[in-house]
């Protein structure tokens, strides 16, 4: 790892160009502005998996995944900047040789609370995974969760469980999540199981609650899992969703590239872009954003690239359409609502 860290000071001197290069600078840069010392982490008495991040409110908890966001925005396109004189396959060549780690920010804030992520977790099973070169179907991709954004991942623990302020929240896989409005490890501990995504199942316990995908004010709430597509060594893997989340909710769509090398599967740095097209509107049925052109956002030598809508989650349209481009590959997709 020093090696590789000498190495890619030198390359940066060489340009003329400061970017971030050590652990150190990383570390300091992507805990600036998330309060710390006010984020703790509990751990219950009988359980070693029991880890859970707890949050002082909601505004705490989205400044913090924003700011995580930031940081890891921030630290790769200094890297794309600085090497974006090079082609595709020699700034993935460069990437691979310095160690450059965009993901470093929540590695930093993982390390500092000392917590067992879900992003940790599946960025582990996932190097397993993409070993495999032709994996069967009934082989999951350990990628293909409900959560997709690292971010988000990072701040909930591996049974997707997070507290804010007095509340206990776990995500479920069919984008339900389960509210409990006290603070009890044992019995977050407990819901973990059968019923679990029951609401009569929940009806007998009464501080806990179990919120569907799909509300009577919205017609949000469609989930559709990451799907992938492969081309001669290259792979693109795609995900649409309309949902509604305790923190979050409306459109997302999301594209990664991968290329073979090996045998094996990794990211890969191409021009990425998502698009989509439709009509949402607030819960009073006014349309707030969307027609029927396609509305795109694109950028070059990423290994991932994301669209949200902003909060609305109720479509005027039957269905919703989205664009995905990586590593040279198109796909177009529907969304029924």
């Amino acid at each position: 790892m020093k090696q590789k860290i000498l190495k890619y000071s030198l390359l940066t001197t060489i340009l003329g160009v400061t970017i971030w290069s050590c652990k150190k600078e990383q570390t300091t840069t992507a805990t600036q502005t998330i309060p710390t010392n006010q984020i703790t982490v509990l751990n219950s008495n009988n359980r070693s998996n029991g880890m859970v991040l707890s949050f002082p409110d909601m505004n705490t908890f989205k400044e913090t995944v924003e700011d995580l966001e930031n940081q890891v925005e921030y630290l790769d396109n200094n890297f794309i900047n600085t090497y974006s004189h090079l082609s595709e396959d020699e700034i993935n060549v460069i990437e691979e040789e310095i160690g450059f780690n965009e993901n470093q920010p929540l590695i930093d804030f993982e390390n500092q609370h000392g917590f067992s992520s879900l992003r940790a977790k599946i960025d582990e099973e996932s190097e397993i995974y993409n070993q495999i070169e032709y994996p069967s179907e009934d082989i999951i991709d350990p990628d293909d969760d409900v959560i997709f954004d690292d971010n988000i991942r990072t701040v909930l623990n591996i049974h997707h469980e997070v507290i804010i302020n007095d509340t206990m929240y776990r995500i479920n896989q069919d984008g339900s999540y389960l509210r409990i409005d006290t603070v009890d490890l044992e019995l977050l501990s407990s819901t973990r199981g059968s019923g679990s995504n029951s609401s009569n199942f929940w009806s007998n316990f009464p501080k806990v609650s179990l919120h569907s995908r799909k509300d009577s004010t919205t017609s949000c709430g469609r989930n559709r899992e990451a799907k992938k597509k492969e081309s001669g060594n290259y792979r693109i893997k795609w995900m649409m969703k309309l949902y509604n989340l305790p923190w979050d909710g409306g459109l997302k769509l999301r594209v990664k590239g991968y290329k073979k090398k090996k045998k094996r599967w990794k990211k890969y740095r191409s021009y990425c872009e998502v698009a989509w097209k439709g009509k949402f509107c607030d819960k009073d049925g006014d349309l707030t954003l969307g027609d029927n052109n396609w509305t795109p956002s694109n950028r070059p030598n990423k290994k991932k690239w994301k669209w949200d809508t902003d909060g609305s989650t109720k479509s005027k349209d039957k269905i919703i359409w989205g664009s995905f481009i990586a590593v040279g590959i198109t796909h177009i997709e529907n969304l029924d609502i």
